[in-house]
């Protein structure tokens, strides 16, 4: 894996690519007709879905009439493709340029150095086109997230810096104003599947890496207590953000 842009993926993902594929949260079809109202139906667009992972937003974006490849750095998560997909990164896309009417990175444009990848997606990109990127974000100021924080240091979704600014998004007058929408949504799963999710985050592989596992069992007892009817409610927000390309 090219070490010139600092993360190697394959040592925090590898190890739970098959766990990622069947138990993380996908995105509510609320994100998807925000994301059409920007940049016009899917069908028959060009889409690399970068950073694809498993394909949990590759899928969704192809059931809208996409004509999409994923890209996604990880040989294991790739391993779990059905459709169209490259080994590759968002600073060095294995794509033509001027290819593409859309890129999308859903919860993974953290991962890349921003100036390196702005320039290459605007590169494979039309004119025209977009670049749209994607989180789940966890509500603030749920205690049970809190208490599930200080007992495993499992932080809650979408924390820390998101590189989604329009600075950074323009770096070079690649992309024109950036447009955000931000769509709300809950989530309600298992207590089991709520903590197996957790062991997929990428704080918890290297706690697990360091320390040989997650506190499960306190983690489970927080949950319990908040949820006695064994099933997590988790609000969430889908913040997008898409820039168009000049």
């Amino acid at each position: 894996m090219d070490s010139r842009f600092g993360f190697d993926p394959t040592k925090v993902f590898d190890p739970v690519a098959e766990e990622y594929r069947s138990v993380r949260p996908g995105y509510p079809g609320r994100l998807y007709d925000a994301l059409e109202a920007i940049v016009g139906d899917l069908d028959g667009k060009a889409v690399a879905d970068v950073g694809a992972g498993t394909g949990i937003a590759t899928s969704a974006l192809a059931a809208r009439g996409g004509r999409v490849v994923a890209v996604e750095p990880s040989l294991a998560m790739l391993g779990r493709f059905h459709w169209p997909a490259v080994a590759g990164r968002a600073e060095a896309l294995p794509l033509r340029s001027a290819s593409h009417d859309l890129l999308t990175c859903a919860q993974a444009w953290h991962w890349v150095e921003p100036r390196h990848a702005v320039v290459e997606c605007r590169r494979v990109l039309r004119t025209g086109g977009h670049l749209a990127l994607w989180w789940n974000i966890s509500e603030s100021g749920d205690t049970w997230l809190e208490e599930v924080e200080s007992v495993s240091g499992v932080a809650p979704y979408g924390v820390g810096r998101h590189q989604d600014d329009p600075d950074t998004l323009t770096f070079g007058d690649a992309f024109a104003g950036v447009q955000y929408r931000d769509v709300r949504w809950t989530w309600t799963v298992p207590v089991e599947r709520w903590i197996k999710v957790a062991t997929t985050r990428s704080s918890s592989v290297n706690r697990l890496r360091q320390s040989g596992g997650l506190p499960e069992d306190e983690m489970r007892a927080v949950l319990d207590r908040h949820f006695p009817n064994g099933q997590v409610t988790e609000v969430l927000t889908c913040h997008l953000a898409v820039a168009t390309a000049v």
